[in-house]
C-alpha cells in the first residue's frame, strides 16, 4: 500500500477551507517487465496481454506504475511490440523547448 494525502483549499465568502484527506494506492512490487514475461511463461498471447494496458479498453482500469528510482507514476496506455529502448526517439523538454534523445546518446 502506497500511503499519501489529498489536499484541496477553496476561498469561500467565509474565509479559506483547507481539507485535507488520506488516501492510498495498493501496489505490486513486481515491474511491468516482469509481469509481461510471468504471462508469456503462462501462454498469454501478444494480444491479450497488450489488451490489459489498453487505453480503450473501458472494461479495465488503466495501468499505473509508481517508478522506485524518482517515486513519480506513470500511466501506461498501451504496449508496442515493435519498438524498444534502443530504437525509439523519446522526446524531452528543457527550458520550454522540445527536443529529440536516443538510448545511444546515453551510452
Amino acid at each position: 500500500m502506497w500511503p499519501g494525502y489529498l489536499t484541496q483549499s477553496r476561498l469561500l465568502a467565509d474565509g479559506i477551507f483547507l481539507n485535507v484527506d488520506t488516501a492510498a494506492r495498493f501496489i505490486q512490487k513486481q515491474s511491468i517487465l516482469d509481469w509481461i514475461k510471468d504471462q508469456s511463461q503462462k501462454k498469454r498471447s501478444k494480444a491479450q496481454i497488450a489488451a490489459v494496458f489498453d487505453s480503450s479498453n473501458t472494461d479495465m482500469p488503466r495501468k499505473t506504475m509508481i517508478t522506485s528510482y524518482n517515486i513519480k507514476s506513470y500511466q501506461v496506455d498501451g504496449l508496442d511490440w515493435n519498438q524498444n529502448p534502443m530504437t525509439h526517439i523519446f522526446t524531452k523538454k528543457r527550458g520550454g523547448r522540445e527536443y529529440e534523445v536516443s538510448m545511444f546518446q546515453h551510452l
